[in-house]
């Protein structure tokens, strides 16, 4: 009897290696989790490329009582747009700024000139981004830095994703964006007085953008490109 109890009684210590208390499995099993965690994400963005003769990238400013418009009519840009994680999405746009164009050519040519963007010496004009916030679905902050006649500051963009459509063979993506600046922040400040005091050009210039990209995938991406390349933008409205 005593065998037995003493037998019984031994049942009730636990295990020396069980499954759980086995200190390399916990080891391996650690391990696993950590490099789980250190792998780089992988973001689904796809990339896609402005689509220029689709694509109107404008500005307005007030002359004297009204405001006038003008466009540009030369430009690439390449956006990478993810729309179930948009903060990771990014967009570059660089603007000939010789191809300004407010359909009068004397006005043209003072703004292309030193007076202005000083298309000369700085023929670009660049907007990349560096932060998107999401606002609600398919609406977002875009912040990022404009190069423009020399100067580099912050311009924000309030940007829509229009949706997605399968256009023959390509996938096209719409946005339209909005946003201001403050030309004297890009040395722009030539300005004049009316007779009645109050200045010929205002301080605040709008920003507009109407943007058709084109997916960067399938069999139809070069043919697309150099079509784009080749076409020449309809005239302004």
């Amino acid at each position: 009897m005593a065998n037995i109890l003493s037998g019984l009684a031994g049942t009730d210590k636990p295990r020396a290696s069980t499954v759980w208390y086995d200190d390399g499995r916990m080891n391996r099993i650690l391990i696993a989790m950590i490099s789980l965690l250190l792998v780089p994400w992988r973001s689904s963005a796809a990339e896609y490329e402005i689509d220029r003769p689709f694509t109107t990238i404008a500005f307005k400013i007030r002359y004297a009582t009204t405001k006038v418009e003008a466009w540009f009519r030369h430009f690439e840009g390449r956006i990478r747009f993810d729309p179930a994680a948009p903060e990771r999405s990014s967009v570059r746009v660089v603007i000939d700024a010789d191809s300004v164009d407010s359909r009068i050519r004397a006005r043209d040519n003072f703004m292309m000139g030193p007076d202005a963007f000083d298309a000369e010496k700085y023929p670009k004009i660049v907007f990349e981004s560096e932060r998107v916030v999401p606002v609600e679905r398919d609406h977002f902050r875009v912040e990022g830095r404009l190069e423009l006649n020399g100067a580099k500051k912050p311009v924000i963009l309030d940007v829509h994703y229009l949706g997605e459509a399968k256009v023959q063979r390509w996938t096209q993506a719409a946005f339209s964006a909005t946003g201001t600046l403050k030309r004297r922040d890009f040395g722009i400040g030539w300005n004049r007085r009316l007779e009645n005091g109050s200045p010929l050009l205002g301080e605040e210039v709008e920003l507009s953008f109407e943007i058709q990209a084109t997916k960067q995938d399938g069999p139809g991406r070069h043919r697309r490109k150099r079509r784009a390349n080749e076409s020449q933008s309809p005239a302004a409205p």
